[in-house]
């Protein structure tokens, strides 16, 4: 299987190969106004800067082993203790900034760290309140289609040997926004059942066999 920082560049390609699609579309819908198309595109790019970033680092904090050092290392080494990732993530990100001096706009970083914890239980109250599609593109705490899954299914099934039959790039390509979620076309509903099929096989045959879990025990 590839590693984190493999994981979250591809993620953050995805996201920018995003912008290009935004142009077009926007460009398409604004008549001829140059200064509307170019309102929007600032808005757009920034946002997507943001999700961008979020996709880089939201899984900065795993530990070693990944999800086995938080679900299964952790509860038998430190009985009754609370760990979470996304707040790691957070909490590395705030130590990257501040340690390098990094210069960043505060409403960036706070909508890029918002995105982080957004499917988790930590979640701010506003952005569960506010639920902009926007939380949902890393990590889809509504549905569980997101640019995160895309990535490492694909990625893990070849590294495995096992053979993938979701193309990731059919759903990015159609999928639009409608009143403030991310939707699929009825059409592609196969696309998405195996994006879920093929998960289950990956927890079956990889991420919870035996010979793995044994390995962390």
């Amino acid at each position: 299987m590839g590693t984190s920082w493999n994981e979250e560049v591809t993620i953050c390609y995805s996201l920018c190969c995003q912008d290009r699609r935004s142009s077009k579309h926007i460009r398409d819908n604004v008549h001829g106004n140059i200064y509307l198309y170019k309102v929007f595109m600032s808005l757009i790019r920034l946002l997507i800067y943001a999700a961008s970033f979020s996709g880089l680092l939201h899984d900065v904090g795993h530990g070693p082993f990944s999800h086995l050092f938080e679900r299964e290392f952790l509860p038998q080494m430190l009985n009754g203790y609370e760990w979470s990732h996304e707040d790691m993530s957070v909490k590395k990100i705030d130590y990257i900034v501040d340690e390098h001096n990094i210069e960043i706009d505060a409403a960036m970083l706070k909508n890029v760290k918002d995105m982080v914890l957004a499917s988790s239980a930590n979640a701010s109250q506003n952005t569960v309140n506010e639920k902009c599609f926007l939380y949902d593109i890393v990590a889809n705490g509504r549905n569980g289609i997101d640019v995160d899954k895309f990535d490492y299914i694909v990625r893990d099934s070849r590294a495995c040997g096992l053979g993938c039959n979701f193309q990731f790039q059919r759903l990015m390509e159609t999928m639009r926004v409608m009143d403030d979620e991310i939707c699929y076309r009825a059409k592609d509903y196969l696309t998405v059942h195996k994006l879920f099929a093929t998960r289950a096989d990956l927890h079956r045959t990889v991420y919870t066999h035996a010979k793995v879990k044994g390995r962390c025990n």
